[in-house]
């Protein structure tokens, strides 16, 4: 597989490469933050870029910022003061359970509930409605999935 750019604009999708999805596990809650009734939880997210499977066919790996954000939401725990890489993670939206790997963009007005365990084993839960899911800065190329 030809390797893409080193960097590209987030806004502008990789030609030929259709399908995004961000790897929960090896990405990192980099903040989270109150947004009006709702919260924003920043990631440094581990992302997966295929014409196929995300994280199961031939693609590229990329570290991206993102962030999910819930509409109205709540968080459970009480955030540790070093918040390790996330070791595993699902998401619930509506109808749908993501486990360990999100698309990117998403968005769905249900209700949703986050569960991040992190490498230190550390659990961070956070639940609510109207989930959204979005980059918000450019990609850096990490190496080529050809697993």
């Amino acid at each position: 597989m030809q390797r893409q750019i080193e960097s590209h604009n987030a806004m502008q999708p990789l030609t030929g490469s259709p399908n995004v999805a961000i790897e929960l596990h090896d990405s990192e809650v980099t903040g989270v933050r109150p947004v009006g009734e709702g919260i924003a939880i920043d990631l440094s997210a581990y992302v997966h870029r295929t014409e196929g499977e995300p994280g199961v066919d031939l693609g590229t790996v990329w570290k991206q910022p993102a962030c999910i954000t819930l509409r109205i939401g709540r968080h459970f725990d009480i955030l540790p003061a070093t918040l390790d890489p996330i070791y595993d993670g699902i998401i619930v939206a509506g109808t749908r359970t993501f486990s360990n790997m999100v698309p990117c963009p998403f968005v769905s007005e249900g209700d949703a509930a986050i569960d991040f365990t992190l490498s230190s084993g550390d659990r961070i839960r956070f639940d609510g409605n109207g989930l959204t899911l979005t980059f918000t800065g450019e990609a850096e190329y990490l190496y080529d999935f050809d697993y």
